[in-house]
């Protein structure tokens, strides 16, 4: 008999079996809540979800995003690695002169997409650098080198 009252009580609703549990959890809580409460925690629960989804999807975006970047960036250097292939097989050298006359040079390799500035010093600056970084930083390099290794002759 009561099983009967339990599937009455059941038909026409759309519900799982666990969430009546759980309505029911709550119906019978010690806390007596009213219905305006209820509703907010309604709200509440709705607008945390929906926070979650759109960090998720910010998420998904900025990731699908970054790998696009870096694919375009790897597309990129590799392009730039085809025009710098002439300059000495891939090789690129830099000739300064110190100020105190002494010879130096840089020597910049495209390998796996890595420059490595070899130093006459025998230092290595090995970073993952572009021909544009080489460039763009050689002023510092050279004033490196020298202070290092000419006393710091300017």
């Amino acid at each position: 008999m009561v099983q009967e009252s339990r599937k009455q009580s059941n038909v026409g609703q759309k519900t799982s079996r666990r969430r009546n549990v759980f309505k029911e959890r709550v119906r019978f809580s010690r806390v007596p809540r009213d219905r305006e409460r209820r509703g907010e925690e309604r709200r509440r629960r709705r607008r945390r979800r929906r926070r979650r989804r759109r960090r998720r999807r910010r998420r998904r975006r900025r990731r699908r995003r970054r790998r696009r970047r870096r694919k375009r960036e790897r597309e990129r250097e590799s392009e730039h690695e085809v025009s710098n292939a002439n300059k000495d097989f891939g090789l690129l050298w830099i000739h300064f002169f110190c100020a105190c006359d002494f010879m130096g040079r840089i020597f910049i390799s495209h390998q796996r997409k890595r420059n490595m500035a070899f130093l006459p010093s025998g230092d290595i600056i090995d970073r993952y650098l572009s021909y544009n970084w080489v460039m763009r930083s050689l002023p510092s390099i050279l004033a490196y080198y020298m202070l290092k290794h000419c006393g710091g002759c300017t």
